[in-house]
């Protein structure tokens, strides 16, 4: 399995000027979504991608923009959310060869939508999602929820289960970096009562 994020330049495939770079998330050795820092960037690289022949979607979280097959995207239901959600656009809109567009704005960080188009694209190819922490997979399973992708959804609960499963409460709270929220008065208590078994370091 391929996860690779690299940069490029147009026209003159893997490089490493960061000044102009595209990061280009790769998964099976086929680019599954592209990252940019400003609008101006992505603006850069219309032209190579409606040369792959793909339709994309591009979207904004914060100050990052992101351009997005569809064929992905349909399959996980965003398409559907859009439509019925997203009213400054048509139903015809939504599927384009370029995108010479302005971004769909979302209302995430852009390091969670990055997770979850990661996330989407790793589901396509049929991968797991052992890569992900148990956080990120909470961040996805958030803009997973977002966008109603029930597929992507019921993946996350089993990575959930299968992490969780077999861990004390004291691995749960630490996976969830939750600890911080007992006093110490409070751990050294449910230590004597057995109800918990935290770690020399909390």
């Amino acid at each position: 399995m391929t996860i690779l994020p690299s940069t490029m330049t147009k026209g003159e495939g893997l490089c490493s000027d960061h000044s102009e770079a595209v990061k280009a998330y790769i998964v099976s050795n086929v680019p599954v979504f592209y990252l940019y820092h400003s609008l101006e960037e992505a603006c850069k690289y219309e032209e190579q991608l409606e040369k792959s022949g793909l339709q994309y979607l591009r979207f904004q979280a914060a100050a990052v923009v992101f351009d997005a097959p569809i064929n992905i995207l349909r399959e996980s239901e965003v398409i559907i959310r859009l439509r019925e959600h997203s009213n400054p656009f048509s139903a015809n809109e939504y599927f384009f060869s370029s995108t010479n567009s302005f971004p769909i704005k979302v209302p995430f960080d852009a390091d969670e939508f990055e997770e979850f188009l990661l996330a989407l694209a790793l589901m396509k190819n049929h991968k797991d999602l052992s890569t992900f922490s148990v956080l990120s997979l909470c961040s996805v399973l958030k803009v997973a929820d977002y966008f109603e992708c029930p597929n992507l959804m019921r993946l996350i609960y089993s990575h959930l289960n299968k992490h969780l499963s077999q861990k004390s409460p004291s691995d749960v709270c630490e996976a969830f970096d939750i600890l911080s929220d007992f006093t110490q008065l409070q751990k050294q208590q449910m230590e004597r009562e057995g109800l918990w078994n935290f770690n020399s370091s909390s």
